[in-house]
């Protein structure tokens, strides 16, 4: 119960992150903020997330010690296949209701 969740097209979003972690208006990849007003994005997010993660996640770790290129480009080349990896919704999937309080709108 650490993270929250924003739409990166919803108002809370266009609110607190700089526009400079979105070029052309990208929404594929995931934006880490923390309320002092640092962001991350890509693997450098993906890292920070896999940290506060449960101990089966952290051999993951061992990957942050690549320069971030290598680990960016490895992030882009999952992104873009995920959907024909795992799968894609036709709808947005609401969050039920014990996980609603996650969620910022």
């Amino acid at each position: 119960d650490v993270f929250r969740f924003a739409n990166l097209q919803g108002q809370f979003a266009s609110t607190v992150i700089d526009k400079q972690f979105l070029p052309g208006n990208s929404m594929s990849t995931v934006v880490l903020w923390k309320k002092d007003n640092t962001s991350w994005t890509k693997s450098r997010a993906f890292f920070i997330i896999i940290k506060q993660l449960g101990w089966q996640w952290k051999g993951l770790l061992l990957f942050s010690f690549l320069p971030q290129k290598i680990t960016d480009a490895i992030y882009s080349f999952v992104a873009l296949r995920r959907e024909k990896w795992f799968g894609r919704y036709d709808q947005c999937p609401l969050p039920n209701p014990v996980e609603q309080h996650k969620f910022i709108k």
